[in-house]
């Protein structure tokens, strides 16, 4: 992870969906006490919710891989 070059679009990506999968699995883990912890500061964890931001985040991965796939076969 460190020898990324974070100035490079790729490279950002690769290391935004690391962290974010990372965090995931910390959340899934934990998640009945990060529900209690959170409930106490009257914030609602939802597993439904977490999995609307992950269908969300591969549509848009999909989504980006085929404008990254169209732009290579222009230039």
């Amino acid at each position: 992870m460190f020898f990324y070059n974070i100035l490079r679009y790729s490279a950002r990506i690769v290391l935004a969906q690391h962290g974010f999968e990372a965090a995931r699995g910390v959340i899934e883990n934990n998640f009945a006490e990060l529900q209690s912890v959170f409930a106490k500061h009257e914030i609602e964890l939802s597993r439904d919710h977490i999995d609307e931001i992950d269908a969300e985040l591969h549509q848009r991965d999909r989504s980006l891989n085929k404008t990254v796939a169209a732009l290579s076969r222009v230039a």
